[in-house]
């Protein structure tokens, strides 16, 4: 037998393993601090991270889209507006709880994943915005997108 005479405190999980991917991550947390997943005197946090299809499955994204869809422009920028503000929150304190189990300061993330398909619907919202105004504006009830184009067409 050849061993190598290296010692870890490892633990080795059960065959069935955990019940739960939170379960899974909550306890690989733990194993990662070199505490065993059962000491009683060890409590976990379990933190799930915004992830780009976390965002999308929002209720406040689904009722921002509904508003979208309805021609409620300003509902809807006021509803992504709250988002983005609270996924910027969330994402500061998941950042700052890093930094500090690191020993470092890591600060916000503004070009998190988590955020794009609040910033996507933003920006969609506003385009959509911006087109109805210039309806109202020029007073025909249709877009006109080049003003040229119909003038050589004659």
């Amino acid at each position: 037998s050849s061993s190598s005479g290296v010692k870890t405190n490892t633990p080795i999980m059960a065959a069935t393993g955990p019940s739960s991917p939170q379960e899974a991550s909550a306890s690989t947390a733990v194993v990662a601090q070199g505490k065993s997943a059962a000491d009683p005197t060890t409590t976990t946090t379990t933190t799930t991270m915004p992830t780009y299809h976390r965002t999308k499955s929002l209720p406040s994204h689904a009722l921002a889209k509904q508003y979208l869809n309805t021609g409620q422009f300003n509902q809807a920028l006021e509803v992504l507006e709250e988002s983005l503000g609270e996924m910027h929150e969330r994402l500061a304190e998941l950042d700052g709880a890093a930094a500090s189990l690191e020993g470092a300061d890591k600060g916000g993330d503004d070009m998190h994943p988590a955020l794009a398909p609040l910033y996507y619907l933003y920006g969609t919202t506003l385009l959509y915005l911006v087109e109805e105004s210039d309806v109202m504006m020029n007073g025909k009830g249709e877009i006109q997108v080049n003003d040229n184009e119909d003038d050589n067409d004659e």
